[in-house]
């Protein structure tokens, strides 16, 4: 699918949950997309509060209240100018397992998430409904960044708008599909790229090579190949660049370990305060 058709966007009605569906509506608005607004009640939850009461009542309740708040939001977004729809189903799940599976089911071109907790707590990825996404996801994830403001949640989309400047970061190698991905989101977006590769042992060659396949199809793109830590190197050259989107694409050798151990993808999500657009590992594409 093409990029920016079908945006899912999970709302778990926390006081993220409104400037999420406002930088969604924003996107949708420009390059007429759908909005597919989605929420999943937590598993843990209904284990943590239903002992010795009855469960299917309180499950009723929460599904009923959730109807209610899913009804107010799709208003809010028609209000706002979007195309959106309410995704039938609320399921009762492990929140990041059950987006994961309906951005596939409805055929979402991207999922549009933001962090929800601020200061310390977002330096912990373990538990997070979000970066757990960017892992499961069959589809690309943009993970937005929250903040604090005057005592409210903020979402802060650089002034050119997310388009603008896309910083596609290449650690290892690249797919083929990601680079038709990203090719045809900046043709979309009239975006220009800035290839990042940080380099290691011999890897620099293929960055010529992306750079020129890139070039071929019409994309403006530069390109810097540098040395250090991965994710300092690629956020610091992201932000010098003045870039408003991160592209990163999922490694399949990253697998179940780096949930607990970290891996670059993780630290640039922990510590980038651009926009992040993450691509599922190739062979993981539904």
């Amino acid at each position: 699918m093409d990029p920016l058709v079908r945006l899912l966007v999970p709302l778990d009605f926390s006081p993220v949950s409104e400037p999420l569906l406002q930088i969604a509506v924003s996107i949708s608005k420009q390059y007429s997309a759908e909005l597919v607004l989605v929420h999943v009640i937590e598993d843990s939850i209904i284990e943590h509060v239903s002992a010795g009461y009855n469960v299917s009542l309180i499950v009723s309740e929460l599904e009923l209240e959730a109807r209610r708040k899913l009804e107010s939001y799709k208003s809010m977004a028609e209000k706002l100018g979007a195309r959106a729809a309410i995704y039938d189903e609320i399921p009762v799940s492990d929140p990041a397992a059950a987006i994961a599976e309906i951005a596939s089911e409805v055929r979402a071109s991207e999922v549009v998430v933001a962090s929800r907790g601020w200061g310390l707590r977002r330096l912990f990825s373990i538990g997070s409904t979000s970066r757990l996404l960017v892992k499961l996801s069959p589809v690309p994830v943009l993970f937005l960044r929250a903040y604090k403001q005057d005592d409210k949640a903020a979402i802060i989309v650089p002034e050119g708008g997310l388009f603008s400047t896309i910083a596609y970061a290449i650690t290892g190698t690249y797919s083929e599909e990601a680079l038709d991905y990203v090719t045809k989101l900046a043709s979309k977006t009239k975006s220009k790229i800035v290839l990042i590769h940080v380099r290691e042992r011999d890897s620099g060659e293929f960055v010529d090579e992306v750079a020129r396949k890139l070039s071929y199809r019409g994309v403006d793109v530069e390109k810097v190949v540098t040395t250090g830590r991965p994710h300092e190197a690629i956020v610091s050259y992201a932000e010098a660049a003045g870039a408003s989107l991160i592209f990163a694409e999922r490694r399949l050798h990253e697998g179940i370990k780096s949930l607990f151990l970290g891996s670059t993808l993780d630290r640039i999500l922990n510590s980038s305060r651009i926009p992040v657009l993450v691509h599922p590992a190739a062979s993981e594409r539904t």
